[in-house]
């Protein structure tokens, strides 16, 4: 997807309700957003076949302490 869009925006689309927003992740760079965790991924942050480095990223649901 070309273009910029809101966080909120995306939220709304996804239908997260205004009670569990504060427990979706973002993972952001220097430059800003790379993905909204489960959700959407920045065009910026695709890899590709000249991609040289990747992070692998994943969110844990774990609470035991």
């Amino acid at each position: 997807m070309q273009g910029s869009k809101l966080v909120s925006d995306v939220l709304t689309d996804a239908k997260i309700p205004h009670g569990r927003r504060n427990q979706v992740h973002v993972l952001a760079d220097d430059e800003g957003i790379l993905w909204i965790c489960g959700l959407r991924q920045a065009d910026r942050a695709v890899a590709g076949d000249g991609t040289i480095r990747a992070l692998h990223c994943w969110i844990s649901n774990n609470t035991t302490q």
